[in-house]
């Protein structure tokens, strides 16, 4: 038995619609079915893979094909130069195709912005991972080790075969960063509007140079030999702008060095 895939992309420029193949499934007749019906893991990340590049290369150029133009007079701006840009997803990593453009019009002679070229592309895309798929890192490795949230990722989604620890890091520590710099930006309005306010509220006794960070991970007990191989901790820290005032405070969750070494 031989089943083939295909994707129809149907555009909205009047073209007649258009056939991509996405992969193949083959069968044997004689195949037993305990070894497993239907379609298997290696097979679906395959062809989830195939079908996201086909959906980033027709986003891409739709896009290409509206940005690229002279928003005076609607000519294309001249290409200088055409790269590669690599975009990270759950279901695979593309590389999409970004050209460098020159700004001023050969036709109108307006310019698209201050210098003398410019990507719109990479202008659309300052961050090059998918906001799911930095969700997914940051939401297993915030629950188990980066070693565990690696293998889960890389057994569940294609994009994962790529993935290594030291790229989820780098993406978790991006997003803490900007979660910490909007929380940093809500307490410095909601103090600034307490202080202009005409009644005092309790909101306005936290200074605006206050942060809380937290943190938490897994450690190893020792010796091994006490049965607890791993326990949680949670670390806190308040930080002041006075480095003299900082407070830090942590504690683990669940430890018991003679777990499994009690008698009955």
């Amino acid at each position: 038995m031989r089943i083939t895939i295909q994707a129809l992309v149907d555009r909205e420029d009047g073209k007649p619609p258009t056939m991509m193949a996405l992969g193949v499934v083959e069968r044997k007749s004689d195949s037993a079915p305990s070894s497993g019906l239907g379609l298997f893991i290696r097979e679906t990340h395959d062809l989830l893979q195939e079908l996201q590049s086909v959906v980033l290369q027709e986003q891409v150029a739709e896009f290409l094909s509206s940005a690229t133009c002279c928003k005076g007079c609607g000519k294309k701006h001249a290409t200088k130069s055409t790269r590669s840009l690599v975009y990270r997803t759950a279901f695979g990593k593309i590389s999409l195709r970004s050209p460098q453009l020159y700004s001023r019009c050969a036709h109108c002679k307006s310019s698209a912005s201050g210098n003398a070229t410019f990507d719109p592309l990479a202008l659309a895309l300052p961050e090059r991972t998918h906001p799911q798929w930095a969700w997914l890192q940051c939401r297993f490795a915030s629950v188990m080790s980066y070693r565990l949230a690696q293998i889960f990722l890389r057994d569940a989604f294609p994009g994962g075969r790529a993935l290594g620890a030291s790229a989820m890091k780098a993406t978790v520590r991006t997003i803490g960063e900007r979660l910490e710099q909007e929380v940093q930006h809500g307490i410095q309005s909601t103090a600034a509007a307490c202080r202009g306010a005409a009644v005092p509220t309790p909101a306005c006794d936290v200074p605006a140079d206050v942060a809380l960070q937290i943190d938490a991970g897994y450690i190893r007990s020792a010796p091994t030999s006490e049965g607890t191989r791993w326990f949680a901790a949670v670390a806190s820290k308040i930080v002041h702008a006075d480095p003299g005032r900082n407070l830090a405070h942590a504690y683990s969750i669940g430890y018991d060095p003679w777990a499994g070494l009690r008698q009955p």
